[in-house]
C-alpha cells in the first residue's frame, strides 16, 4: 500500500512540470476580435470614454490566422436593450475612425519564452474618442470581423442619484488598507472587554460604510494604478494602467481613455480639484486622479500631464476633459520637477508651473506664507516619499 501510494503521488507530482504556464495575448481580449471597454463594464451616465476595437491576426502559434493578415473589413454596432444594433458612428454622431495597423509579439507559454520564439501578431484597429452614454440601461457592443466572427461586450449604464447629496468630496485613501489592516489597528488601539470594544475608530462611527472591489482585469493581484483607477472611475483595468484600457499599440499614451471623477466634476460643475499625498506626487495613487497612461512608471510624463493635460501627450485625446491643472498639488518627489533630472527634455517644472500661474512652495515655512487664492504646487521632499508633513494650516486651500 505504501509503495503504491508513494508511486502514485510521485507521478502526480511530476505532471505540473510537463505543463507550461500560458500567457494572454492581450488582457480582456479572449478572441481575435477585441473591444474596449470590455465585457462587463459599468458606466456613469454622461461620463466620457474612448472605444477601441482591434482585430488580431497571429502569424504563428496556436491561433495563427489568415496568414497573418488582419481583416480590415470589420464593423462595430451598439445595441440598447432589445433595440436595433446601430453603427457606432450613428449612435454617437461621430465620423468614421481612421484604420490603424501595427504589430506586437508575446510568448504563448513558458516553453516559448525559454526558447525565445515569440508569437507575432499583426493588428488592424480603429478608435472612437470622447464618447458618452447618457441614457441608463443595458447596452451590447458587437464587433463583427473575419466575415463570420463576432466579439460581444455587455455594458451597463447605471442610473444617477435622483438628487444632489454633496457639495464637495474629500477622499482619503490609505494605501494597502485592507480589512486585515483595519482590524489590526482596531485591536491595537482600542480596548476590548468580553468581546466588546470600549471605544471605536472614527471610521466605525460613520453613517455609512461600504466596500469596493478593485481587482485587476487580467490578474488576480492588483496594484496601486488599477486599484486607484477603480476608485476614481468605477472601471477595472490592467496592472500598471492609469485610467486607460491597455491595448496592444506601441504608444502607451493612445490607449482608450476613461474620464475620472475629478475630470467629470471639473467639466460639469467647474469645480476645483486638489491632490495631497505623503507619497511622491507622481506615484500611481495620486496620479490616477488626473493622468492617463498604461505605464504608471512614466513619472515625468505624469507630471507633464498634470500641467498640460492629456492632449499635450497625444493629440488623439482631443476631447473636452482634463483636470485642467489641479488647483492644489502637495507631495514629495522633487526628482520629477528639477531641471535635468527626471523631467522630460530637462524641463524645470517649478518654472513651468509658475508660468501657468501656480504659487510654488518647497517648505513648511513657505506653505504657511502662501495665500489661498492661487493654484499652489508644494513639493516638500527631494526623496520619493514624505515621512511626515507638519504644520499644515487647517484653512490652507
Amino acid at each position: 500500500m505504501f509503495t503504491k501510494a508513494f508511486a502514485t503521488s510521485f507521478v502526480l507530482g511530476l505532471v505540473p512540470l510537463t505543463i507550461a504556464q500560458t500567457f494572454q495575448r492581450l488582457g480582456t481580449c479572449p478572441t481575435l476580435g477585441c473591444v474596449f471597454p470590455p465585457d462587463q463594464t459599468d458606466f456613469f451616465p454622461g461620463a466620457l470614454f474612448d472605444i477601441r476595437v482591434e482585430v488580431h491576426a497571429p502569424v504563428n502559434g496556436s491561433e495563427a490566422s489568415n496568414k497573418g493578415v488582419p481583416n480590415q473589413d470589420f464593423s462595430l454596432c451598439i445595441q440598447r436593450e432589445s433595440g436595433p444594433c446601430r453603427d457606432v458612428t450613428k449612435v454617437f454622431s461621430v465620423k468614421e475612425a481612421k484604420a490603424e495597423t501595427w504589430s506586437f509579439s508575446y510568448f504563448e507559454d513558458l516553453f516559448a519564452r525559454d526558447a525565445n520564439t515569440p508569437i507575432v501578431v499583426n493588428v488592424a484597429s480603429k478608435a472612437y474618442r470622447g464618447l458618452a452614454l447618457k441614457t441608463p440601461g443595458k447596452y451590447t457592443a458587437r464587433l463583427k470581423y473575419n466575415k463570420s466572427s463576432e466579439t460581444v461586450a455587455h455594458w451597463l449604464v447605471r442610473s444617477p442619484s435622483p438628487r444632489k447629496k454633496a457639495k464637495n468630496v474629500i477622499l482619503f485613501i490609505g494605501d494597502g488598507m485592507t480589512q486585515a489592516m483595519i482590524t489590526a489597528a482596531r485591536l491595537l488601539a482600542h480596548k476590548s472587554i468580553n468581546g466588546k470594544y470600549q471605544t471605536l475608530m472614527q471610521m466605525d462611527q460613520m453613517e455609512a460604510l461600504g466596500h469596493q472591489m478593485t481587482h485587476s482585469i487580467d490578474s488576480f493581484i492588483t496594484d496601486s494604478a488599477n486599484s486607484a483607477t477603480a476608485l476614481y472611475t468605477g472601471h477595472k483595468t490592467s496592472v500598471s494602467a492609469l485610467n486607460v484600457y491597455a491595448d496592444s499599440s506601441p504608444n502607451s499614451f493612445d490607449d482608450p481613455k476613461i474620464e475620472t471623477i475629478a475630470e467629470l466634476f471639473r467639466r460639469r460643475r467647474g469645480g476645483t480639484v486638489g491632490m495631497i499625498s505623503t507619497a511622491f506626487i507622481a506615484d500611481a495613487t495620486p496620479a490616477a486622479l488626473c493622468s492617463h497612461t498604461r505605464d504608471r512608471g512614466q513619472a515625468a510624463s505624469i507630471v507633464y500631464e498634470y500641467l498640460n493635460g492629456a492632449t499635450a501627450l497625444n493629440s488623439s485625446f482631443a476631447w473636452p476633459t482634463s483636470c485642467g491643472g489641479p488647483d492644489v498639488i502637495f507631495g514629495g518627489g522633487a526628482e520629477q520637477f528639477i531641471a535635468g533630472k527626471g523631467s522630460p527634455n530637462g524641463t524645470d517644472f517649478y518654472k513651468a508651473f509658475q508660468a501657468k500661474g501656480y504659487d510654488v512652495v518647497r517648505s513648511n515655512k513657505e506653505l504657511q506664507a502662501s495665500g489661498v487664492n492661487h493654484k499652489t504646487l508644494g513639493i516638500f521632499s527631494s526623496s520619493s516619499h514624505l515621512s511626515r508633513i507638519q504644520g499644515y494650516r487647517a484653512n490652507s486651500h
